[in-house]
């Protein structure tokens, strides 16, 4: 109901079938709850109710009952925090929370004596190698890069893909279409670390879809 709400525009309509959902499943599965706050706090978010958003978000981080939801609702939740008062000190802490949702990780360890390669190995981590805003912003890292000292590999983590995602395919050296639909942010991490990249730069933060948790293993040697 809450869906059918959101496609009719009927936004408060959605928020409260959301609620109604939310109060049903809250005694049984977490997971699924989870996935409810998400849509509860989006509703919010759009009726200009940013607090309960950001509550609703982080609810629903905290029950999240694997890796991929919790990692996206809690970059959900400090999203939000951008639209509210915030001193920087509590901002700062909220972000540095972000990384308990990885302390069981192991990543990969530093190789201190790795061979250099002849050319500095570059890979641009990304959900938006499309039609889209970003497009503005690394489009010049990926058309004016020089061939003869670096190398490139872009990492597409959608199935999305258009004219724009067929010209930048064009532009650099290699191109990996690893979709989130599809991969663990493990199994990707372990085709970064084994295509040897030397600098790996993730494009989307907290945004929608993004692969910022993938840093996580340390695949790379320098990681942005």
């Amino acid at each position: 109901l809450s869906a059918a709400c959101s496609r009719c525009l009927d936004i408060p309509g959605a928020q409260e079938a959301s609620q109604m959902a939310f109060e049903a499943l809250s005694a049984g599965n977490k997971g699924l709850a989870a996935g409810v706050l998400m849509r509860k706090a989006r509703c919010a978010l759009l009726l200009g109710n940013t607090g309960q958003a950001a509550a609703d978000y982080r609810n629903a981080a905290v029950r999240a009952d694997n890796l991929r939801d919790r990692c996206e609702s809690y970059s959900s939740y400090l999203l939000s925090l951008a639209y509210r008062e915030i001193a920087s000190a509590d901002l700062l802490l909220e972000h540095q929370k972000y990384a308990e949702i990885f302390s069981q990780i192991k990543f990969y360890p530093v190789e201190k004596n790795r061979k250099r390669q002849k050319k500095l190995h570059i890979g641009y981590l990304s959900p938006d190698f499309r039609q889209h805003v970003m497009f503005s912003f690394y489009y010049a890292l990926l058309a004016c890069y020089d061939h003869e000292v670096f190398q490139v590999t872009c990492y597409s983590l959608t199935d999305v893909e258009d004219g724009y995602t067929e010209a930048l395919r064009e532009l650099v050296d290699d191109w990996q279409s690893l979709s989130l639909q599809e991969n663990s942010y493990e199994s990707i991490a372990a085709k970064i670390h084994a295509d040897r990249i030397d600098i790996l730069v993730d494009l989307a933060g907290h945004s929608a879809g993004s692969g910022l948790p993938i840093l996580a293993w340390r695949p790379a040697l320098v990681q942005m």
